[in-house]
């Protein structure tokens, strides 16, 4: 998961001031969270056991939130910017 994390920051670095730090947990229902505050990104552990466009998409959707904390139309704005094909993905994931 690093190396795509390290990947997508490379992509979306503008949106933050500086690289956020990157942690792992477990939940059930959540693949990711992002503390703008703390600048950190939150990702699920059972990730590993997607796809890695999966969690490139989990990982750019985390990076958007600098941008926006709600799901509004610039978050999706941003994403559709760093992830043109999220839609695809996003039903792919729905699938695993």
């Amino acid at each position: 998961i690093t190396p795509i994390f390290e990947k997508a920051y490379q992509k979306c670095k503008k949106v933050t001031k500086t690289k956020p730090s990157l942690e792992f947990y477990y939940r059930k229902t959540i693949w990711g969270r992002c503390d703008v505050s703390s600048n950190r990104i939150y990702l699920n552990k059972d990730l590993i056991m997607f796809p890695k466009e999966c969690i490139e998409l989990v990982v750019i959707h985390e990076f958007c939130h600098f941008v926006s904390l709600d799901h509004d139309k610039r978050f999706y704005q941003m994403l559709s910017y760093f992830y043109p094909e999220w839609e695809k993905t996003e039903k792919l994931m729905e699938k695993c």
